[in-house]
């Protein structure tokens, strides 16, 4: 139950952050589209089921499904999207007085 309650306050967090600040940078849309879609779908799972179905399992990798992918995607996205932004700007050289 905390665990559905904490999803539900992360998820009206994104979905507030992202009416405020979607339009901020072209990339956001997409990285905060995949976070919420994906966090929406494992909280209707746990809802609906109790529990997050994991049905990709390889054997050497821990079992997961595709909404913890997106979220995963949408994650790196976001950190290099801020990476990148967070970047000092490039310092042009003076123009010289002849």
């Amino acid at each position: 139950m905390l665990v559905i309650a904490l999803t539900a306050v992360a998820l009206g967090w994104m979905l507030w952050f992202f009416a405020r600040s979607g339009a901020r940078h072209p990339i956001l849309p997409a990285a905060l589209g995949l976070v919420i879609g994906g966090s929406l779908s494992n909280l209707v799972d746990r809802v609906r089921l109790g529990h997050v179905t994991d049905f990709l399992d390889f054997r050497y990798w821990p079992a997961f499904n595709l909404a913890d992918s997106f979220i995963v995607i949408g994650v790196v996205i976001l950190f290099a999207t801020l990476l990148a932004s967070d970047r000092s700007p490039r310092r042009h050289a003076k123009p010289s007085r002849s």
